[in-house]
């Protein structure tokens, strides 16, 4: 690997890692209209620091665990029933039963998973003793991984096979990690925690089972597989752009901008926040290219096809003051530019096919200073559908809002035809998991419990026991 890398990327050199004693602290809380006024006047949170911990999280920086312990399989453990909601309305039953693939959710401590219908929900894993955080389809949908936090025990990695019930669970040596993403073969699972030197977060990774190891360490820190290689591209500190590998790290000599998470536009192609807007490298020549946009911070997402990148464009009025930045699409193959929204926008998910995006703003109304997530085609290049106001969950205001460009490239709220979106929050005093379908005339139906969902890469349902993939 350490030669192939170079062999891609002629006359780069190595540079050491730079310490970075920051540590990593949610910094949102339930309000809405706080975290819009963050986000618009900073141009995202994420350019002065890294994903956060949850607060249960953030409760064990203290502890030092020195030794690591062996996590009971969940057949094990004893797992409370999923709890029981008012069925649905007839029209929403048929249209969310037709809807394809399985959801992902946390629910307090708790992992599980659903169909779209809410039918056949069953509980994964997680206790009061051993919360199960952070919950990761891997790209195939027949694996989940989460993050465990063991009020006795210390911290882990699960990987759990819901056709089997089959789990191996991977022991971490100090504190939890907060976020996880698949490799593009699903055998390794990389992760982010604080590091337990100091030196701001540790990225690492896991072979399902077996001991952690550490490619690389800093922060903030912000990182996506290569689609075809075990390597990954990352946005590390202030000014380092790497090429990561278990072997080595190649940083790459280039001028970096505002954070956001650098994303593979296809096997030889890296895009990234650069100094004057997009910029492009090419890996096998080791060139950049820039593509420019007006000058300040760029959040942005690709869109799965690789060619097209949703993205908040700066904005300077003649006072020099920074005004909400309009959402837009680019075509990264002509050109073009077309704008989805002149609202203020908090977060957007492309859907699988690339022929949706999904953008969450405040409600138009304004009414109790609600969310609101709004649905847009690509090629009617106009709104589609919306859902109900909302309060999102405090789990998704801290933990994932903040950072939907990181959680871009690992979760989805899309069925994978793009059919229907999933989202937790209260609506008019229910809280829950809520799906909406979006080619059918009903309104969204609450499905389950739980402050947070994703749903699964692939259209199977639920189905009972099989031979497992461990």
């Amino acid at each position: 690997m350490s030669a192939f890398i170079r062999a891609q990327l002629p006359g780069l050199a190595d540079t050491s890692l730079e310490a970075c004693r920051s540590t990593v602290r949610a910094v949102f809380r339930s309000s809405l209209g706080r975290v819009l006024v963050v986000i618009a006047a900073f141009g995202l949170i994420v350019a002065a620091c890294a994903l956060p911990l949850t607060e249960e999280q953030a409760g064990q920086n203290a502890q030092d665990p020195t030794t690591t312990t062996t996590h009971p399989p969940t057949t094990e453990r004893t797992l409370p029933p999923p709890p029981t909601l008012p069925p649905l309305e007839p029209d929403a039953a048929e249209a969310l039963a037709a809807l394809p693939g399985r959801l992902l959710f946390q629910a307090g401590p708790y992992v599980g998973v659903a169909n779209p219908d809410g039918s056949n929900a069953t509980l994964l894993g997680g206790s009061r003793e051993a919360a199960a955080l952070q919950p990761t389809w891997s790209n195939e949908g027949l694996l989940v991984a989460w993050s465990s936090q063991s009020v006795t025990d210390g911290s882990a990695i699960v990987v759990y096979d819901p056709a089997s019930g089959a789990e191996v669970a991977s022991d971490l040596d100090g504190p939890p990690a907060f976020y996880l993403q698949w490799n593009q073969t699903d055998q390794m699972v990389s992760y982010l925690r604080n590091d337990p030197g100091g030196n701001g977060l540790e990225a690492g990774v896991v072979r399902p089972g077996a001991d952690p190891e550490v490619f690389d360490t800093g922060a903030p820190y912000f990182f996506q597989w290569s689609p075809d290689r075990d390597i990954w591209v990352g946005h590390v500190g202030t000014e380092r752009l790497s090429i990561v590998s278990e072997d080595e790290i190649v940083d790459i000599p280039t001028p970096l901008g505002g954070f956001s998470t650098p994303m593979w536009l296809d096997w030889d192609r890296v895009i990234f926040a650069g100094e004057n807007g997009f910029s492009i490298l090419e890996l096998s020549t080791g060139e950049v290219t820039g593509l420019a946009v007006p000058e300040g911070p760029i959040p942005f997402v690709v869109d799965p096809t690789g060619t097209k990148v949703a993205y908040q464009e700066p904005q300077i009025d003649e006072d020099g003051q920074r005004p909400v930045p309009p959402l837009r699409v680019m075509d990264l193959l002509t050109g073009e530019i077309v704008t989805v929204t002149d609202q203020p926008s908090l977060a957007w998910e492309w859907s699988p096919d690339g022929a949706r995006l999904a953008w969450v703003g405040l409600d138009r109304a304004d009414a109790a200073n609600l969310a609101q997530w709004y649905f847009w085609s690509l090629a009617d290049e106009a709104e589609i559908g919306t859902t109900p106001p909302f309060r999102p969950s405090d789990l998704v205001l801290e933990s994932y809002l903040p950072f939907f460009t990181q959680y871009a490239i690992s979760h989805t709220a899309w069925a994978p035809d793009g059919s229907g979106f999933a989202f937790a929050g209260s609506i008019r005093g229910d809280s829950g998991i809520w799906v909406k379908a979006l080619d059918a005339d009903v309104e969204v139906a609450r499905v389950g419990v739980g402050e947070a969902v994703f749903w699964s890469p692939d259209d199977a349902p639920i189905s009972g026991s099989a031979v497992s993939v461990l």
